[in-house]
């Protein structure tokens, strides 16, 4: 039953975080082109959002 309701939370969570990244990336680019680095970890996020749908699908 859990794994039933956990795996789409997931996959939503997960979707949700690589559209924050895409919405995010042009900042990010006009960020390093000033000469900063923005404290946003969501290349960390998407792997870590894509390990935990892996790991509630098998």
């Amino acid at each position: 039953m859990l794994n039933r309701v956990r795996r789409p939370l997931l996959l939503g969570l997960h979707q949700v975080v690589v559209a924050v990244g895409i919405l995010l990336f042009p900042l990010e680019l006009a960020a390093h082109r000033a000469g900063l680095r923005l404290p946003v970890p969501i290349a960390r996020l998407v792997d870590a959002t894509g390990r935990a749908l892996e790991n509630a699908t098998n």
